[in-house]
């Protein structure tokens, strides 16, 4: 976390810039995915005001936001939808 320092090891405080410059050199697949815990709680913008988009676009993958909980995981790691009203 260069954003708030190398202390700092939270998903919840990682920066979209963080992300852009830690993984632009690594082959990420088809999909990126974060834990929606990255983003503020309006889920369009991390920290340091980048919004998603950028991240995709800088990164040359889709990023999908999950859910941070074992299930919402799972589903999008195996490309399985997850209901809405899932009892969980």
């Amino acid at each position: 976390n260069r954003f708030f320092g190398e202390s700092i090891t939270v998903a919840g405080l990682v920066t979209g810039g963080d992300l852009i410059d830690q993984l632009k050199t690594l082959d990420l697949g088809d999909e990126l995915l974060i834990p929606s815990c990255m983003l503020r709680s309006e889920g369009d913008l991390f920290l340091d005001n980048v919004p998603i988009e950028d991240v995709q676009k800088a990164l040359g993958v889709k990023t999908t936001v999950v859910d941070v909980d074992g299930v919402a995981l799972y589903c999008a790691l195996h490309g399985i939808e997850q209901k809405e009203d899932e009892d969980r």
